[in-house]
């Protein structure tokens, strides 16, 4: 049977399944969100450690069918793998791209065609599929072509890995196909939380747990009959499909709004509660008491936006008692607004960590490694060198490492030059000066040849 269980953001549905969980039960929430739902589950079921209930992703839900009735054994390929099996292909496939040609070196064009292969197989569209969208296009426009070329790279990539692999869209699907085998699903009481929309693949997962499961409960968040409707179209969407998949499978089904008072969040004040409610509903109802809990502020810039916050954030360490793991700064737009609060918060001498993906490269010793690593390898120009002195880890000070620099730009310094002392523009320079630009230089070229030298010694 599938009960399908919705409400909006002020019903604390952790709350409401947890109540729920009882016997041998799988709780299906998304990749991202697997440690957050134990925790969760900890927290509402009051236990150090979970027996009966097990919190798995679809990737993780396919692998334990797999090991169940057989066919984990299969060569699995990655993101990654599939990103270097994509830049073979594409610098193969270079001369009879129309519109790409010239890109296949670029790591974000191939990173871009990684992710619309995903996309592609997510949403069931094969490359047989693609000839049937292109008739419907002009063979003249921009579209046509991008989609003629990614056509060609597509079926290339499919005639590839069917012969060795499995990519990880496939083998989701090569899950599904054996789930009708799995006695864990059958015995199993199952919720699906977490998800806002399910992908047609997705769709095809629920399908047969529905079909082949014990009871499958799905819970959403979504609102009908409401003033603000059209938010929750989509999810209203999802609701339809999985009713029609449940009357397919001729299985018994129930939508249930959750009317359950003890789950309304407890910590939702007034204020937020009527945000909630009413930011987007039309026409709008005006709340007639104060909420406190609620400040609006009209900021002139970033920058004043970004100082009242930390002014109030100031207060509430100061005046209110409250620690920095109480206190959290919400930011929609980290890119523009990142580096304004990061200096702003610094100059109020708060302590902010921000939760923002980082690049590797930006981290001084991995670009000390890799100029070290680029330097071994006989290259010795002035970009790769001034690039290792500049990580900071060099062992020089500032004002020896800008010196040297401008010298460097200056005159020229190339290749083996770096190796003994210089001699150019001597004239340029006081006595003292030029002997503390080639002290640096010996101190940088010490320090790299300590690294490079070992890696030029033979075998034995």
């Amino acid at each position: 049977m599938l009960n399908i269980y919705y409400g909006r953001e002020n019903i604390d549905k952790d709350k409401f399944i947890y109540k729920r969980v009882s016997g041998t039960t799988l709780l299906l929430v998304p990749d991202q969100f697997t440690l957050q739902a134990e925790r969760n589950a900890f927290k509402y079921l009051g236990v150090r450690g979970l027996m009966d209930l097990e919190i798995i992703s679809p990737s993780r839900l396919g692998l334990r069918v797999l090991k169940e009735v057989g066919g984990e054994k299969i060569s699995r390929l990655d993101k990654y793998g599939r990103h270097m099996l994509l830049s073979k292909i594409i610098a193969q496939e270079k001369d009879n791209l129309q519109v790409f040609r010239g890109m296949e070196a670029k790591t974000s064009f191939i990173e871009l065609v990684n992710n619309l292969i995903s996309e592609m197989k997510q949403y069931n569209t094969s490359p047989e599929a693609l000839p049937d969208i292109l008739s419907t296009l002009d063979k003249e426009s921009i579209l046509y072509k991008k989609l003629k070329d990614m056509q060609a790279v597509y079926e290339k990539y499919e005639a590839v890995i069917s012969e060795k692999y499995i990519d990880t869209e496939d083998y989701l699907e090569h899950c599904i196909s054996k789930i009708k085998y799995s006695t864990m699903i059958k015995r199993c009481e199952i919720w699906v939380y977490g998800f806002d929309y399910f992908t047609p693949k997705n769709l095809d997962l629920i399908r047969e747990l529905i079909g082949y499961g014990k009871n499958v409960n799905v819970v959403m968040t979504y609102s009908e009959k409401c003033r603000d409707s059209e938010l929750f179209a989509l999810t209203g969407g999802i609701i339809e499909k999985l009713e029609k998949i449940s009357e397919s499978l001729s299985k018994p089904y129930c939508t249930t709004e959750i009317a359950d008072e003890t789950c309304i969040r407890e910590n939702m004040t007034t204020g937020l509660s009527a945000i909630e409610s009413e930011l987007f509903s039309i026409p709008v109802k005006k709340l007639d008491k104060e909420v406190p809990a609620v400040t609006l502020v009209k900021a002139a810039n970033p920058y004043a936006e970004a100082e009242t916050a930390a002014a109030y954030v100031t207060r509430l360490l100061r005046d209110e008692g409250l620690r920095y793991k109480d206190i959290a700064v919400i930011c929609n737009d980290l890119d523009v607004r990142g580096s304004i609060i990061s200096r702003v918060f610094k100059e109020y001498g708060l302590n902010l960590f921000m939760d923002k993906k980082r690049s590797i490269l930006h981290n001084p010793v991995i670009s000390l490694n890799i100029y070290l690593m680029q330097i071994a390898r006989g290259r010795m120009d002035s970009e790769t060198v001034i690039g290792f002195i500049k990580t900071g880890l060099a062992g020089l000070s500032q004002d020896a490492a800008e010196q040297l620099e401008n010298y460097v730009y200056k005159f020229k310094i190339r290749g083996s030059m770096w190796k003994k002392d210089f001699t150019r523009g001597i004239k340029d320079y006081a006595p003292e000066e030029f002997e503390e630009i080639n002290q640096a230089r010996n101190f940088v070229m010490q320090t790299v040849l300590a690294f490079t030298e070992p890696l030029k010694k033979p075998k034995l």
